[in-house]
């Protein structure tokens, strides 16, 4: 029998961490020992041992289970209808070997890693009313960035028990705005890049840790007819600036909706986009900038020619559907940081925004 805490959300204490990602994430982890420590429970008292879990992603993670040869499930003809889930022979010899896996993979892998999330919500009360927290407890990430959160000071109480939270509000109601939830609480925290023609609508939040600066940005939309393009480009250097200023100290990673398609690629139609605000020859002229200046696009790191993965999607013509969307939400990294480069990922598959969230994984620093 394992000895985990499988009430502990986040799972520090278990010694399956590694191995969670070949069971399939968080959750899976989590049924599956509490049922190697409890035996056969019924669904209610599944639900019960795992704090947090919506019924979608318990059944969901049950079928898988299922499927996976991991998990039986039991019913007794009786009224109601009982149903008993239990692991399976093979599950209970698989994890002693997976406990061993995992203490290999850890040493393998340089140890614990920092996952950051990235996410345009484009109004955070409308999506809490969608998906948000089903997504925010399932991903279980060590920081979780906002962009577009479109609220004032009060506006909102977010119940996120174990995470330090920093809000940045736009002096404009109903719009812009930044927010960052952190399970580490920060040596330090700065509100916008220091510049007051920039710095009133909400768009900057800059966390600094012991090894790491890490910065949400909201980035200044273009606009129809390209009407503030030239506001535009005063930002980019004076954003530019900023965070050279930030790499000085420590390495800096930024994320968050960089209004910019960079490559041609980074979009499903760029010869009809060619001078429609985020995919201007300016704009994209000063992403090359950035990047030669030191800056890593992880997400193009890891995965150089990938086509027709998306974070963007306009709301218009069923662009989701047909998957006509951009590449505009990102995490950029100092280029000291390469070696800590663990993983990117888009999460295409997440709705409740015309955005969908972005991902990076960072190894501990050795």
């Amino acid at each position: 029998m394992i000895e985990t805490h499988y009430e502990c959300p986040c799972l520090e204490k278990c010694p399956l961490n590694y191995t969670m990602s070949i069971i399939g994430g968080k959750w899976k982890m989590q049924i599956i020992c509490a049922l190697n420590n409890q035996g056969t429970l019924r669904y209610n008292e599944l639900r019960r041992k795992l704090d947090g879990i919506s019924n979608t992603v318990l059944a969901n993670s049950l079928k898988e289970l299922e499927e996976q040869g991991l998990v039986v499930r039991t019913e007794y003809l009786e009224v109601p209808v009982r149903v008993e889930y239990s692991t399976t022979e093979m599950c209970d010899k698989l994890m002693p070997i997976l406990e061993q896996l995992s203490q290999w993979g850890e040493e393998m892998m340089g140890g614990n890693r920092m996952k950051l999330i990235s996410w345009n919500v484009n109004g955070l009360r409308a999506v809490m009313g969608k998906n948000f927290m089903e997504f925010f407890n399932e991903i279980d990430a060590d920081v979780f960035c906002l962009q577009e959160t479109k609220l004032q000071a009060g506006q909102i109480e977010m119940d996120l028990p174990g995470y330090h939270q920093y809000w940045n509000y736009a002096d404009k109601k109903g719009y812009s705005g930044t927010a960052i939830f952190t399970k580490k609480e920060p040596l330090s925290v700065a509100y916008g890049i220091g510049i007051d023609e920039h710095d009133h609508e909400g768009r900057v939040i800059t966390l600094e840790f012991e090894d790491i600066y890490v910065v949400t940005v909201y980035t200044p939309n273009s606009q129809d007819e390209l009407k503030r393009l030239e506001y535009r480009m005063k930002w980019e250097d004076d954003f530019q600036a900023y965070i050279k200023g930030l790499e000085v100290s420590k390495p800096v990673v930024f994320c968050g909706d960089l209004n910019v398609a960079h490559k041609e690629i980074d979009l499903k139609n760029p010869k009809t986009n060619r001078r429609n605000a985020g995919f201007t020859d300016e704009e994209r002229g000063k992403m090359s900038q950035l990047l030669d200046a030191g800056f890593i696009d992880t997400f193009r790191y890891f995965y150089p020619d990938q086509e027709g993965i998306y974070s963007w999607w306009s709301y218009r013509f069923k662009a989701r559907e047909k998957n006509a969307g951009w590449r505009i939400d990102y995490f950029i990294t100092s280029g000291s940081l390469a070696d800590r480069l663990a993983g990117a990922k888009i999460h295409t598959g997440v709705f409740g925004s015309d955005h969908c969230p972005v991902e990076l994984e960072l190894k501990e620093a050795q």
